[in-house]
């Protein structure tokens, strides 16, 4: 939030940097919806790096269910920079909510995405839009668990795993 406040609010006259830190504080509290636009609009920047930190403010700022922040998160999903991806996939998982099929469906490809750190983000946001219980999502991610080479996306699905399971059993 701090990354995105120095990208859509000026700093008073005699503010820097570290300025932001405080700023973002004073805002976490109440969210002007102005904020939100603003990180929306900068969803379209070209800059890769200000599309990431404005993934990352929509994905706080926005509230769970919110389907215009959804739909502007969605197309990035398929960004070419990974780190794009990786956020982009985190924020979806912060703002759709629990069943969101729409989500689930757009998320489900970067489960297995050639990059270790978007496939950990897509488990992520995949575990907290699956239902609690979800055979199909359980069984999606015992297949990573068991499958996958690298040792944090298979630390990702266990976590991930168990708490989808919680109320399965």
């Amino acid at each position: 939030l701090a990354a995105m406040v120095r990208l859509v609010v000026p700093p008073p006259p005699r503010g820097g940097d570290d300025e932001a830190p405080v700023m973002a504080s004073a805002l976490a509290g109440a969210v002007d919806p102005a904020l939100l636009t603003h990180a929306l609009a900068r969803l379209k920047d070209e800059d890769w790096g200000v599309q990431r930190v404005a993934l990352g403010a929509v994905g706080e700022l926005a509230s769970t269910g919110d389907e215009r922040a959804l739909a502007a998160l969605l197309p990035h999903l398929g960004n070419e920079d990974d780190d794009v991806r990786a956020a982009a996939a985190a924020a979806v998982g912060r703002i759709a909510g629990e069943g969101n099929e729409e989500a689930l469906v757009a998320i489900a490809p970067l489960l297995d995405d050639d990059d270790e750190g978007v496939r950990q983000a897509a488990i992520n946001a995949f575990a907290r839009t699956s239902r609690t219980g979800d055979a199909v999502a359980i069984s999606r991610l015992k297949s990573i668990y068991r499958k996958d080479e690298d040792d944090d996306v298979r630390r990702a699905a266990a976590s991930a795993l168990a708490k989808l399971s919680r109320s399965a059993e």
